[in-house]
């Protein structure tokens, strides 16, 4: 189930009739700002929910902290104007999946829906990506010198870099000439010796280690 927490109804509608196109979408409900998105949550517990920012009533980040409080297995892709690095910082701080800018076109959208809804994965455009990799560095502590960290071989990081490129197994097989099952059984190894357990973690680790940087 799916809930559109959106004050603008032209743009409210807009993103449900993109959702409502997709296999995977059956039920898609709509709320015009945080506190009604709060109180729909009452009702039924939905598992994802697009979420503008600056509303009002209820604004998008205090909504966001009480469902992801309440209902953290909720997965949550903020929608906005907004690209300011701190705003960015505390909503990934609070564990959102995805960080979209409104300028996104449909194409963007489904693809980030896709990866985050089938693959667990989170998704930022480009600019909110380099705003969050550079906060992820600052936060971090100096990173450890490569000879005291796992050793990664050329094809491991090959297909680290494009993980954290947002590319898909299925895309990064593609890529390298590879079978799915290897890129996916090379994932698992990767995510092994960083001591992560998803793909968010082998992003994180990959950036705070220097690994990789959005260009």
């Amino acid at each position: 189930m799916f809930l559109v927490v959106e004050d603008q109804p032209i743009y409210r509608r807009g993103i449900i009739k993109v959702l409502s196109s997709l296999q995977f979408v059956e039920v898609c409900d709509e709320a015009e700002n945080g506190q009604v998105a709060l109180d729909k949550f009452q009702n039924k517990v939905y598992d994802v929910v697009f979420m503008d920012i600056e509303m009002e009533v209820m604004n998008g980040v205090t909504a966001t902290r009480f469902i992801k409080e309440k209902y953290p297995k909720t997965i949550i892709i903020i929608l906005t104007l907004h690209d300011t690095k701190r705003l960015i910082a505390e909503l990934f701080e609070m564990g959102v999946n995805g960080y979209i800018l409104k300028s996104t076109d449909e194409e963007e959208l489904v693809k980030a829906l896709t990866l985050i809804i089938t693959e667990g994965r989170q998704y930022f455009t480009d600019k909110v990506y380099k705003i969050w990799a550079d906060y992820l560095i600052n936060k971090s502590a100096k990173p450890l010198p490569l000879s005291d960290q796992p050793y990664f071989g050329f094809r491991e990081l090959e297909i680290i870099k494009l993980f954290c490129q947002q590319h898909t197994a299925k895309s990064i097989a593609v890529t390298l000439q590879l079978s799915e099952s290897t890129v996916n059984n090379s994932r698992s190894h990767i995510m092994r010796k960083m001591g992560v357990d998803n793909i968010v973690g082998l992003v994180m680790y990959a950036v705070k280690h220097g690994m990789y940087f959005p260009e």
